[in-house]
C-alpha cells in the first residue's frame, strides 16, 4: 500500500496554513506545517515531505532564502517547491499602477523560479487551484 503523499507548508499567516491543511487533508495529503523560514528549513529537512508550499513574504527569512536553502542541501535539494505570493491580481488596477504591479508579479517569478521554485500560487487561494497545482507538481515529480 502506498503512502500518503507529505506536503509541508510554510507561511506566518496561520489562517493560511490552515486553509491549506484543511483542504490537503480532505484530499488525503498529510500535512506539515511551519510558521516561519527557519522552522519550514528544520521541519523539511527533518520530516523530508514530497512537497514544499513555501510563502514569499515572511519576516526573518523569506521565501527566495529558504527555497535556495532547500535547494543547496543534499537532504532536501530534489523537493519541489511551490510559492505563495499575494502579489497575483491585477484585476480593478488601471495604467501605470497595474504595469507596476504586472512588473512587480514578473520580478516575483522570476525571483522565485531562479530560487528553485517549480510552481507559483496567488493569495487569496482557492482550494481547487490548490489541489490542482498540487497534484501537478507531485506528478511531475515522481
Amino acid at each position: 500500500m502506498k503512502s500518503k503523499k507529505r506536503v509541508l507548508v510554510v507561511d506566518d499567516d496561520h489562517s493560511i496554513v490552515q486553509l491549506l491543511r484543511l483542504v490537503l487533508e480532505r484530499e488525503g495529503y498529510e500535512v506539515l506545517t511551519a510558521f516561519d523560514g527557519p522552522e519550514g528549513l528544520h521541519t523539511a529537512w527533518q520530516e523530508r515531505p514530497d512537497l514544499v508550499i513555501l510563502d514569499i513574504g515572511m519576516p526573518s527569512m523569506d521565501g527566495y532564502e529558504v527555497c535556495r536553502r532547500l535547494h543547496s542541501m543534499r537532504e532536501t535539494a530534489k523537493i519541489p517547491v511551490m510559492m505563495l505570493t499575494a502579489k497575483g491580481r491585477l484585476s480593478g488596477l488601471e495604467g501605470l499602477e497595474a504595469k507596476r504591479v504586472l512588473h512587480r508579479h514578473i520580478e516575483e517569478r522570476v525571483e522565485g523560479f531562479d530560487a528553485g521554485a517549480v510552481e507559483f500560487l496567488s493569495k487569496p487561494v482557492v482550494a481547487k487551484t490548490v489541489v490542482e497545482a498540487v497534484e501537478r507538481v507531485l506528478r511531475v515529480a515522481d
